[in-house]
């Protein structure tokens, strides 16, 4: 009997990731709404004992950029973005009573995540009925063709790994692929900001020349960090954190571009830097510890350096 079991259950659980494979490109939600209510439901109470919460504030000017699919450009990433995955994602799924924030119904929001994600048996499902797809560039074009507001995050895995809780760097790609795939489709941008994030976990910077390598290699991050009481990864358990994701202003991109010059791309990445840099310095100071706001935010483009440098009361520089 443990024979036939042990060769069974492997056999179903390959039936059913294959028999759900596609699921991560498909824009339709997945799986029942009294599935998806029990998750989002016990991610919630989880979260309320770790003392995470989580708000969703509109920039000034941005009740503009609901009105129709955007690209919504997320940061930080932090150590592993905890209370957009617990709390935030499960508010833009429609029909989960005492879930769903109905201010964002109409977004038909999808949250791109690494392709990875979706190799973790239980992980990938709960990824899959809280709105996350594949953060591939097809799978991104799929589902704005579909009508969907995408959130991604530009910097990934890359500042996934050098997420740090006492200072506040945003990341974005070498290549801009957000800003590439924006005009390709011309889909506007809206820059957001997660304050909070990177203070729900303490990164480490420990083996961080290797992990680096590893991220650029093999596109995967391995995040070291510590949480409540000092305790390490993997015992590590989120510090109380109040997270407050604020929606910035609409930057328009123009008709689709199938091929967008080096220029052209330059001028709407200046254009994000400056909405985020502006987010950035009108709310940190009331949103972020007081040491932490002070030190400003850095953005980095990955193999370029950093791009943009911001502190508050103080006027931007390039």
């Amino acid at each position: 009997m443990l024979v036939l079991l042990s060769l069974l259950l492997p056999a179903l659980l390959a039936v059913w990731l294959m028999s759900t494979a596609a699921a991560r490109h498909q824009f339709p939600h997945w799986g029942p709404d009294s599935v998806a209510w029990f998750a989002a439901t016990f991610c919630k109470l989880l979260c309320a004992l770790f003392g995470l919460t989580f708000a969703i504030e509109e920039s000034d000017k941005a009740a503009q950029s609901l009105k129709r699919p955007f690209i919504a450009v997320v940061s930080p990433h932090g150590c592993f973005p905890l209370t957009m995955i617990g709390l935030g994602a499960w508010r833009f799924r429609p029909g989960l009573k005492g879930i769903t924030d109905s201010r964002f119904d109409r977004l038909n929001a999808r949250f791109a995540g690494a392709t990875v994600l979706f190799t973790i048996p239980l992980l990938r499902e709960l990824l899959l009925l809280c709105g996350v797809r594949d953060a591939s560039g097809p799978s991104m074009k799929r589902l704005i063709e579909e009508g969907a507001t995408v959130a991604v995050n530009p910097g990934g895995i890359w500042e996934m790994v050098q997420s740090r809780a006492d200072g506040e760097t945003a990341y974005v790609q070498k290549g801009l692929g957000f800003v590439r795939i924006a005009m390709e489709t011309g889909t506007p941008l809206v820059p957001c900001y997660s304050f909070g994030e990177n203070q729900v976990l303490r990164g480490s910077g420990f083996l961080i020349g290797p992990r680096l390598w590893i991220a650029r290699r093999f596109r995967v991050g391995l995040p070291l960090f510590t949480g409540r009481w000092g305790l390490p990864y993997p015992f590590a358990m989120p510090l109380p954190t109040k997270v407050t994701f604020v929606i910035g202003r609409q930057i328009e991109v123009g008709q689709p571009n199938a091929n967008p010059t080096e220029s052209q791309v330059d001028a709407i990445f200046k254009e994000y830097l400056s909405e985020l840099c502006r987010l950035f310095l009108e709310n940190a100071p009331r949103l972020l510890p007081s040491a932490v706001a002070a030190k400003g935010l850095r953005i980095e483009r990955i193999g370029h350096g950093i791009v943009r440098e911001v502190f508050p009361h103080e006027i931007e520089r390039d």
